[in-house]
């Protein structure tokens, strides 16, 4: 009996036959994997997706709204991944510390405008922005080819990428993650769909970055709905089938913290985050506990209670602005006495 056509063909079908873009030939083939283990990846305490040969988002675990500043699920689920990329180049993808991260995408890049024209408008966006850099502009051109002493990895789908996220609080983080892109297979054949999975690089403060928003996600969310998985409508490229989700942990999570910082009074109850958000008790105070149980810092619980003997809680920059600066002083005079 002949064989079939073998996965690397299909890759190669699938994204064009891989060109020698800098001037040594590269370990361009991906690993392999099961979808089991695709899925497994998924599950992980790491941020990961789905995505299908057209570099569009099928599936993501929580992490990745979090990793590329996803207000709405509905905004990551059918979407280019290269399309997520233009929106965040130049400040939170900067150029200088990523190199080799664009240099392999716009390799990727240009087979998959080469293997499916019919669709080369999900990547506009990306190429209308590398434009307005003279360093990625050359690159795509090869008029900058890297060296190897700029790789990381000879493979073009493993890569370093450096990222400045923020937290839930809003503010920025730096994290680095080591990148490696999988093609989900069965019995040999390529079945179309990629599993890449972000996993910090050898840092511990990124690590702990990750571990507090995987528990944050967790807290929130529970583990039956950290991953989710769509599939996009033949004929439709822009029309997603499947449950999206409308809000995201960061976005819960700045709900709360608005409803906290909200007006001049110092404290607030979960009945008055509840009013101001539109939130129900209970997603307040499940949002408080998820924040607090997940490594965050910045919530303050106060020691007296409302006289229906509820809870009040405050963050501290909201407790610094809107305390006077003699009753900080006052209060710091008193520690310092014990």
């Amino acid at each position: 009996m002949e064989n079939g056509p073998s996965s690397q063909d299909q890759f190669n079908r699938g994204l064009g036959a891989p060109p020698d873009l800098f001037g040594t030939q590269r370990d361009l083939r991906p690993v392999d994997v099961l979808p089991d283990e695709a899925e497994s990846r998924l599950r992980q305490a790491y941020p990961c997706w789905y995505l299908d040969q057209k570099a569009r988002v099928i599936g993501a675990n929580q992490l990745m709204y979090w990793l590329w500043s996803i207000e709405r699920p509905d905004q990551l689920f059918g979407t280019s991944v290269y399309h997520i990329y233009s929106g965040l180049l130049g400040k939170q993808l900067p150029i200088a510390e990523n190199r080799e991260f664009f240099a392999k995408k716009i390799a990727v890049l240009q087979r998959h405008i080469e293997s499916h024209p019919e669709s080369s408008w999900l990547y506009d966006s990306f190429l209308k922005k590398i434009a307005e850099f003279p360093e990625l502009n050359a690159l795509s051109r090869g008029q900058q080819p890297l060296d190897d002493e700029h790789w990381s990895s000879k493979g073009e789908w493993r890569y370093p990428v450096t990222l400045v996220t923020a937290d839930a609080f809003g503010r920025s983080e730096r994290v680095k993650f080591d990148v490696e892109v999988c093609r989900i297979v069965s019995e040999g054949r390529w079945l179309g769909q990629l599993v890449a999975q972000y996993r910090p690089r050898a840092c511990r403060r990124s690590d702990e970055i990750v571990e507090r928003e995987y528990r944050l996600a967790i807290g929130m969310f529970g583990d039956g709905e950290y991953l989710r998985t769509c599939t996009i409508r033949e004929g439709d490229p822009r029309a997603v089938v499947g449950f999206i989700p409308k809000e995201t942990p960061h976005s819960l999570a700045r709900q709360v913290i608005s409803g906290l910082e909200s007006g001049n009074q110092r404290f607030h109850s979960v009945t008055d985050v509840s009013q101001l958000t539109g939130l129900t008790k209970q997603q307040v105070v499940s949002v408080l506990k998820a924040i607090m149980d997940s490594g965050y810092d910045g919530i303050i619980e106060s020691d007296t209670r409302t006289v229906d003997d509820e809870e009040l809680f405050t963050t501290q920059r909201h407790f610094d602005l809107v305390t006077p600066a003699w009753e900080k002083l006052l209060g710091a005079l008193r520690l310092k006495s014990f």
